[in-house]
């Protein structure tokens, strides 16, 4: 079999305008792999946005997803940082289907792009676009600019009438979405709203699965600095997960600033670190309610440790199967919780174990 592009075929019920030309198999040279050191991660602007990869930005309305990606959008055309996170110079294609033009004529002005960087900052209004069926014109775009950074504000408003609960529609189309950010080596950052009870996000966890990276902006509780945020990465495969980032959103004067912040003393709580403990013990063997309620110190009823697991199927990071949990995809894990703190990436994937420093059988 050649590797020779062909097109490849449309989800069951799209229309055939969704099929993208893309190289259906490609053989890896293993030999050569073996012979050499893995390439460094292509970060674009650490830790958020890799050349290639799909990022998945949430939270609720009004918590400044918009205000951070722009502000990010902007860093990478300036070549310049955000919040202590340094951009690489490029291109940047920013799909907007919030805000309509006058708007969006609004925020650029807020942004602080130079004029000798306008250039390499394209802005569409995106008025009627389908990310399920018109993804062909995404990728003309993307033929067209080049672009180092796609943006695409929001996942609701650019996929009208989708189930957000639906695996299969999701998977297909954000499998589509990642593979052409892929083709194009772009840093593809999607923007998406949190789901019911403050969950890390809404719909599907299909959405957060197409994805290599994650993250959840929010307002830690407690946290009387109504412009501090916090940025808390759920997923990352292409390195250990970071420490949370601590922003500071402002719109001051007609400007837009993201700038960083000092950490919130608070932002430890009580449901974090039982996420940590309650995964620690799914990861020592503990399946079912019972079994896990007792290896963190709680009852066999307790509902606290019911509702942390159910966050936890919520956001990706449990599976379920009847009566009994599991870790994800075979169960490695690699996740920040309470004070704990990740060793040295080395590109290796790390259990809940490892990390803790225990020692894990061969």
């Amino acid at each position: 079999m050649t590797s020779e592009s062909r097109p490849e075929p449309a989800p069951e019920g799209a229309p055939q305008e969704y099929a993208i030309k893309r190289r259906v198999l490609r053989r890896m040279e293993v030999e050569q792999m073996l012979s050499s050191s893995p390439p460094p991660v292509p970060w674009l602007a650490s830790p958020v946005l890799v050349k290639g990869c799909l990022s998945l930005l949430t939270g609720r309305p009004g918590e400044g997803k918009s205000m951070l990606s722009q502000a990010l959008a902007v860093a990478v055309a300036s070549g310049s940082s955000v919040a202590g996170m340094k951009a690489t110079r490029g291109s940047v294609l920013v799909l907007d289907g919030e805000n309509g033009r006058h708007e969006l004529h609004r925020r650029v002005h807020s942004l602080g792009l130079l004029k000798e960087a306008a250039s390499r900052f394209e802005l569409y209004e995106a008025d009627g676009f389908h990310l399920g069926r018109h993804l062909n014109w995404l990728e003309e775009l993307l033929e067209e600019h080049r672009p180092s950074l796609l943006v695409l504000d929001s996942f609701r408003t650019l996929w009208p009438g989708g189930d957000e609960n639906s695996s299969e529609e999701v998977a297909g189309v954000l499998d589509a979405l990642r593979g052409l950010v892929r083709r194009y080596e772009a840093a593809g950052l999607l923007l998406h709203h949190l789901g019911k009870g403050g969950g890390a996000y809404r719909g599907s966890s299909a959405i957060a699965a197409s994805c290599e990276l994650a993250f959840k902006l929010d307002r830690a509780e407690g946290d009387g600095e109504r412009e501090r945020r916090r940025l808390a990465c759920f997923k990352s495969r292409p390195a250990a997960e970071p420490a949370p980032l601590w922003l500071r959103l402002e719109a001051r004067e007609g400007r837009v600033l993201v700038t960083e912040a000092e950490p919130f003393e608070g932002a430890v709580t009580v449901a974090d670190a039982l996420q940590g403990e309650v995964l620690r013990a799914v990861t020592d063997g503990s399946s079912r309610l019972s079994e896990i309620a007792q290896a963190v110190g709680r009852g066999p009823k307790d509902k606290t440790v019911r509702r942390t697991l159910g966050a936890l199927v919520e956001e990706g990071l449990l599976e379920r199967a009847g009566h009994e949990y599991g870790l994800p995809g075979g169960g490695t894990v690699a996740r920040t919780y309470g004070r704990d703190t990740l060793p040295p990436d080395t590109g290796e994937e790390l259990t809940l174990a490892a990390i803790a420093g225990e020692e894990v059988a061969a």
